[in-house]
């Protein structure tokens, strides 16, 4: 391959001050970076692709400079300096010598790229444990280091129509294939209706302070796992108003990504996470949208490294890549099967695991009393509020709130064209009524998932269990033994038992509810028999 005099010098480790032994050269379509012994030098291009602008030494310069401001948010330990780059295009020095700079550079301290979680994913290393860090550190990252903007164009509805528009129009003028033309029309129209219905909830977002400095690039390739924790590095520097947007944006380029790979489990994983932390559960109505706007960004890059590509005799990889970005994008505009689930069970059923489980399998979002009881009253999730039974945040009027709020997510959940698990013990009818009630309104199927175990089962569970963040103990599971309200004729007609002490696969029960919400004529007739089904106790 045939690189610029600069290019091919930096890859002499001679031109390095300090010990290399190789010179490995990254490519994108708007950088070179080059993997220096225990360094890393990334360089723009000197491109102006409409939606970036390097095409200047000045304007390059300037966008090495915000990177790094950027990305120390993040990545403090990874981002050294912007160093300038002397002498000439086939002899340049590190070193200040005579004249004038004539690139510049931003340092960074190189990390074992298989550590990045696009090497993780493709070698089966990424779990649900390092989604669960992940959700933890973006939620953080949202709350404490992303400043927010309320009175800046960001975020505003014509400036998210503009970006949309623009992805748009790029692709077009890259010249796509032919035989993704329809679908690509099909995609814009969705898109340009979809806004439209969105118009008062981006204002709404955008009052409620949640346009916010973000990443703007959250995708796996910008992911890294080190010393235990995620590193979050590589974020969009040469637009604002690509960085300033609303956090579920920014979350759904990551969740975008993980499907796109095969892995719709760790994507809800992901965002289960983080709306748990966050309880931005009205940040769902915008997921779809940004989703499919997300992957129309990876669209139009892909396509542009294609058409780079192809100038250089290659190509054809990036752009059928570009074909599956279209392919899924066409995929998200279609609606989802949806409908309520409630867990029904007393403590150490066994039920947050199984909604857990759900969450991962189904197009479905969880709400956990557990988390919500607390947040209501102000308290941390993870802080150790328990008290005896009816009272302080277990008092019946405490616990009547709870589920007002409990309905209130649900609704949201479903106005936002997801489906819903509700985990919470739902041991009395009225409780479980008013869910019902909201499923007939709403025109969707309701299911009951009721984990089965002994009572000796239930009270070790009890005993042993690890701390979390429920605060039932042994006389709460006692007291709700005693006074649980069993399901009534009617309510077992949408019930299904579970059996958790039994080890099989919970992908039995998601399929069937699947099947349930889908065609509840038909499939609703397992849940009339209740079979006993096995779950994985896990």
């Amino acid at each position: 391959m045939v690189h610029s005099p600069l290019v091919q010098a930096l890859l002499d480790p001679t031109r390095y001050p300090h010990p290399v032994d190789d010179v490995r050269l990254i490519e994108t379509h708007i950088s070179w970076v080059f993997l220096a012994g225990a360094f890393a030098y990334k360089i723009k291009k000197p491109i102006d692709l409409g939606f970036l602008d390097f095409s200047t030494l000045e304007k390059r310069k300037r966008a090495c400079e915000e990177e790094l401001r950027l990305n120390r948010r993040t990545a403090p330990d990874l981002y050294l300096a912007v160093l300038p780059v002397y002498g000439s295009a086939e002899a340049p020095v590190w070193s200040e010598g005579s004249g004038d700079p004539i690139e510049y550079a931003v340092q960074m301290v190189r990390f074992d790229e298989n550590r990045q979680m696009d090497r993780m994913l493709a070698e089966g290393l990424l779990t649900a444990r390092h989604m669960d860090a992940l959700a933890e550190t973006v939620a953080e990252f949202h709350e404490k280091h992303a400043a927010r903007s309320l009175d800046a164009d960001y975020g505003r509805p014509d400036s998210i129509q503009k970006a949309w528009e623009d992805n748009f129009r790029q692709i077009r003028h890259g010249h796509p294939p032919m035989d993704c033309i329809e679908r690509l029309d099909a995609i814009e129209r969705w898109t340009a209706e979809r806004h439209e219905a969105l118009r008062e909830r981006f204002v709404e977002r955008k009052a409620a302070g949640f346009i916010r400095e973000c990443h703007g690039d959250l995708h796996l390739k910008n992911l890294a796992w080190i010393a235990e924790r995620p590193l979050v590095f590589d974020c969009i520097e040469f637009d604002p108003f690509l960085r300033w947007i609303d956090v579920m944006n920014d979350c759904a380029f990551l969740s975008m990504d993980l499907e796109f790979q095969g892995v719709f489990p760790l994507s809800q994983r992901f965002l289960d996470g983080y709306i748990e932390r966050t309880g931005d559960f009205e940040g769902l109505s915008l997921l779809r949208f940004y989703k499919v706007y997300r992957a129309m960004v990876r669209a139009k890059v892909r396509l542009i490294r294609a058409r780079q590509e192809i100038g250089e005799g290659r190509g054809e990889g990036a752009m059928q890549e570009f074909c599956r970005y279209i392919g899924y994008a066409f995929a998200s505009t279609q609606p989802v099967p949806t409908g309520i689930i409630l867990t029904f069970g007393v403590s150490a059923s066994g039920k947050s695991r199984i909604a857990r489980s759900l969450t991962e399998m189904l197009p479905v979002f969880r709400i956990r009393s557990d988390v919500e009881r607390k947040r209501l009253f102000g308290i941390d999730r993870r802080q150790d509020a328990s008290a005896g039974f009816g009272e302080g945040m277990y008092s019946r009027d405490a616990t009547r709130r709870t589920y007002e709020r409990l309905l209130i997510l649900c609704e949201r959940v479903l106005d936002a064209g997801f489906g819903v698990v509700v985990d919470a013990a739902f041991l009395r009818f009225e409780e479980r009524e008013r869910f019902r009630q909201l499923a007939a309104e709403k025109g969707v199927s309701l299911a009951i998932v009721e984990p089965i175990a002994s009572v000796d089962t239930l009270r070790r569970r009890i005993r042993t269990r690890s701390k979390g963040v429920s605060d039932a103990g042994p006389d709460i599971l006692e007291h709700q033994l005693q006074t649980m309200e069993p399901l009534t004729e009617v309510e077992r007609e949408h019930a299904f038992s579970w059996d958790t002490e039994a080890d099989a696969d919970v992908t039995v029960l998601a399929e069937r509810i699947l099947a349930y919400f889908t065609s509840p004529a038909t499939a609703g007739v397992a849940f009339r028999r209740n079979v006993a089904c096995q779950s994985m106790d896990r």
